[in-house]
């Protein structure tokens, strides 16, 4: 059972070579990827610990948290995005063009934080996904994740402002019916044993063009999993 879209691989392998270009497709995801981190490192000290980012495109996240000390593995199923990755990095981030259920059946690597940012909502069968990722978490670690709440609100920002008014990220790169309320998604965790906590609203303002962490979750929502109690 696959959890690979191939219509959503070949979307972000037309846009391989903007992965790293400050005004290109994902100009917004390297702003919100500051936020991103603060945020893991305030639930978690990952010197030393063992990371996999999966589904990490060009390596924004990976770079970043391998920077400050984690022991990086960053996994994606499109192999051009793989390539940028690798080609823009200093070798820190050890990268695997492939997917997670062929990364899990090829190796018996556990890891101390799983990172799924801005991955749920472009993959297929999604709780084998959660499961495959509870399955190689190493006791106490923590899968971190961010994605789009499925609101009105989200719809007529996310996808038809963000999108095809401002095009502030290209169109079609979200699909409002992949969406997750943030309920949705912990179903899919607690059929794997895990459960959602630290769960924190990500906020764009446009006139700073910078995001912020706030307890607004009807748009951009980020959290953490551990194994239930």
């Amino acid at each position: 059972m696959t959890t690979v879209n191939k219509k959503e691989i070949e979307k972000f392998a037309a846009l391989a070579d903007e992965w790293h270009t400050a005004d290109g497709s994902f100009g917004m995801l390297h702003k919100m990827n500051k936020m991103r981190v603060r945020y893991i490192l305030g639930h978690e000290d990952i010197v030393g610990k063992r990371i996999l980012d999966i589904g990490c495109g060009g390596g924004i996240l990976s770079e970043d948290l391998a920077s400050l000390g984690g022991i990086v593995t960053a996994i994606d199923p499109c192999s051009k995005s793989i390539n940028v990755a690798a080609n823009h990095g200093r070798g820190e981030v050890k990268y695997f063009a492939t997917s997670l259920e062929d990364y899990v059946q090829q190796n018996d690597s556990q890891f101390d934080v799983i990172c799924i940012m801005e991955v749920v909502e472009h993959i297929d069968n999604l709780e084998e996904f959660i499961r495959l990722s509870a399955e190689i978490l190493l006791p106490g670690g923590k899968v971190f994740f961010s994605t789009l709440n499925k609101t009105v609100k989200s719809f007529l920002l996310g996808i038809l402002t963000a999108e095809y008014i401002l095009g502030l990220v290209p169109k079609h790169t979200h699909s409002w019916k992949r969406f997750l309320r943030p309920s949705e998604l912990n179903k899919f965790f607690e059929c794997s044993g895990l459960e959602i906590s630290g769960i924190r609203g990500l906020t764009y303002c446009i006139l700073s063009d910078s995001w912020s962490s706030s307890s607004d979750v009807s748009m951009n929502y980020m959290g953490f999993a551990m194994r239930k109690k």
